[in-house]
This record gives structure tokens, C-alpha cells and sequence, in this order.
């Protein structure tokens, strides 16, 4: 099987392993937070924040394939939308 993209391998495997990391991150600092929770939360928002500085052209193009299929973005943010309220 065979995808196209115009990111690099390189990349999206560094954008993987970051999403990856987050448990890691989870465990570390809830040693010394000693709540989950925050853990949980500080860690996705670090990470997400790297990962949208390091992938900046990826949201580029989704933001460019939104923008000439507006039906489909539509479409598919509602429904995302609703599945998130469930």
C-alpha cells in the first residue's frame, strides 16, 4: 500500500512519535503533581503546541483542501462535532 504526501517520512514519523510520547510525559510529571489529570492535560497541551509549531504545513494543507471542498468541510465538521458532543 502506497500513500501520497508532500511531508517528509522523516516527519510525519517525528509527529508520531510525539503523539506517542504523551503517556511518557503523563508518567513523569505525575510523580510530581500526583494528579492524573492535570498531568494528562498539561502534557496534550505541550505536546499538541510542539507539534503544531513543528507540522505547521500540514494544517496548511488540510486548511487548503478545506477551503476548495467546502461541502466536504462542512459535512465532516459536523459530524466531528457531533460525535465529540456524544
Amino acid at each position: 500500500m502506497q500513500t501520497r504526501s508532500s511531508l517528509s517520512k522523516r516527519r510525519i514519523l517525528i509527529s508520531l512519535l510525539l503523539f506517542i510520547s504523551i503517556s511518557s510525559l503523563v508518567s513523569l510529571l505525575n510523580i510530581f503533581v500526583c494528579q492524573y489529570e492535570i498531568s494528562l492535560m498539561f502534557s496534550m497541551n505541550v505536546l499538541c503546541a510542539v507539534l503544531l509549531y513543528y507540522d505547521w504545513n500540514l494544517f496548511g494543507i488540510h486548511y487548503n483542501r478545506a477551503k476548495s471542498n467546502i461541502r466536504d468541510t462542512i459535512l465532516y465538521g459536523g459530524v466531528g462535532l457531533l460525535l465529540l458532543s456524544v
